[in-house]
């Protein structure tokens, strides 16, 4: 979290009572020092800031704030000992979630403290849940569209690749589906691992895709046959049960006038792969 007030003695005062109860804890002694603390500390959840500053008081540091984050995504609380009724009011207006009169009770404080924290956390929660696939964990078939949509609209290349577990079917029929749960859960680790900068997302069943942004093709596809190898060379030990499986992949690369028809392009080289064998990747060049 970030404090943020003119006077030392407040700022250390703010900061012993947080650090006491173990929350990780920056400051800054200006609102633009403040933003800058925010722009390089982009998991702070949660701002304390005093309103008597001079060149940017704390009414008008809550107004930057909330220029460029909202209040699912950073918590304010303004402070301030000001006798002025209306500051409440005021804070809340300008886009502080909460309101504390100095001086405070310190439980007060941490109670407040922890109820900001706690709003947050459980939105992203809720987030989380509405965006991941609740059994890999990787982003679900609405995230995915959602976030390619506009970058599609860009006319800039996109470079993307649909990847198919094969003979998923027949795991499930030799095996059981709590096994093929585990299969999918192996495969979707494996995507994370090899493809952290990217967006993944598992579509339905043992369908996944990859947005590999404007990486040139030949890249992508390097990075696609480092999984494929890794992945047909694995034994996926499943509730007593070893397990080997092989993925087909087709990738694409262009500018394409709708989300839909980069996704069925790559589909169709997907088909491709699984026609010409299985366990290979197919790319337009």
């Amino acid at each position: 979290m970030l404090v943020v007030d003119d006077s030392q003695s407040a700022l250390s005062f703010l900061r012993r009572l947080l650090v006491r109860h173990n929350y990780k804890v920056l400051t800054a002694n200006s609102g633009s020092k403040a933003l800058e603390q925010l722009k390089a500390n982009p998991d702070i959840k949660l701002v304390i800031t005093d309103k008597e500053m001079p060149n940017m008081n704390g009414l008008e540091l809550c107004n930057e704030i909330r220029a460029i984050h909202n209040k699912d995504e950073i918590s304010i609380i303004g402070i301030s000992g000001a006798d002025n009724p209306s500051l409440t009011a005021k804070f809340i207006k300008n886009g502080a979630n909460d309101f504390l009169k100095k001086p405070f009770c310190p439980e007060e404080f941490y109670c407040r403290v922890q109820q900001n924290i706690e709003y947050i956390e459980n939105i992203e929660t809720i987030t989380r849940q509405a965006n991941t696939d609740f059994l890999t964990a990787l982003y679900n078939r609405r995230y995915f569209f959602e976030s390619l949509a506009h970058l599609v609209k860009s006319k800039e290349n996109q470079t993307l690749a649909m990847l198919d577990i094969d003979f998923f079917k027949s795991i499930n029929d030799n095996y059981g589906h709590e096994v093929g749960d585990v299969v999918l859960k192996e495969v979707s680790s494996l995507l994370a691992k090899h493809f952290s900068g990217q967006l993944v997302a598992r579509l339905g069943g043992e369908e996944f895709s990859v947005h590999f942004g404007s990486m040139p093709i030949d890249e992508a596809e390097d990075l696609l046959e480092d999984l494929r190898l890794e992945l047909a060379a694995m034994s996926i030990n499943a509730n007593g049960q070893n397990v080997s499986c092989t993925i087909s992949i087709g990738l694409t690369c262009g500018v394409f006038a709708s989300l839909d028809q980069l996704i069925n392009r790559a589909d169709e080289l997907l088909y491709e792969a699984k026609d010409t064998g299985r366990n290979r990747i197919v790319a337009n060049q």
